[in-house]
């Protein structure tokens, strides 16, 4: 029985939507033997399943011809499909993943009918503090006004007049 497109996002460990952001070492040429992994750094757009960060680095190989390497390329779109092996996030080109440029209108519609999860937004920083004083501090504040004011008032009606 041949393997679906459906079949290898939902056998995946992670299935993403993304564009190649970078890697730790220069892309070779095509068909270019004897190359090392490669930690290929993606910016997810959506998903098939939640993640917990919008950035995944994975390994591959990259495409020597006879190897199931890759061929991303630095600022293309893909659906990458992953497994995870030994502890890393790998790939390969028998992974089944697919370029999407645009090229295939319907395998992009099969792929955003399965991968429906919105990639999360960065933390947001932390709100700045604000400059006024905290309730405890205004409380304080105005217990010590009012004690000063009734003294005040004590003092204004005992002197003679």
């Amino acid at each position: 029985m041949e393997r679906t497109l459906a079949d290898a996002i939902r056998e995946a460990d992670v299935a993403f939507v993304g564009t190649l952001a970078g890697t730790d070492q220069p892309i070779p040429a095509a068909m270019q033997p004897g190359k090392s992994e490669i930690v290929w750094s993606w910016d997810v757009e959506r998903s098939r399943e939640a993640l917990s960060t919008t950035r995944i680095d994975l390994v591959a190989w990259p495409d020597d011809g006879a190897n199931c390497g890759v061929s991303f390329g630095v600022g293309e779109k893909w659906l990458v499909i992953a497994h995870n092996s030994e502890g890393r996030l790998t790939s390969s080109s028998c992974s089944m993943n697919q370029r999407m440029d645009g090229i295939e209108p319907e395998v992009e519609e099969q792929v955003a009918g399965m991968l429906t999860v919105v990639a999360a937004a960065e933390p947001a920083e932390p709100a700045a503090q604000s400059s006024s004083p905290s309730l405890p501090v205004l409380m304080i504040v105005g217990a010590v006004a009012l004690v000063a004011a009734v003294s005040a008032l004590a003092f204004v009606r005992r002197q003679p007049s």
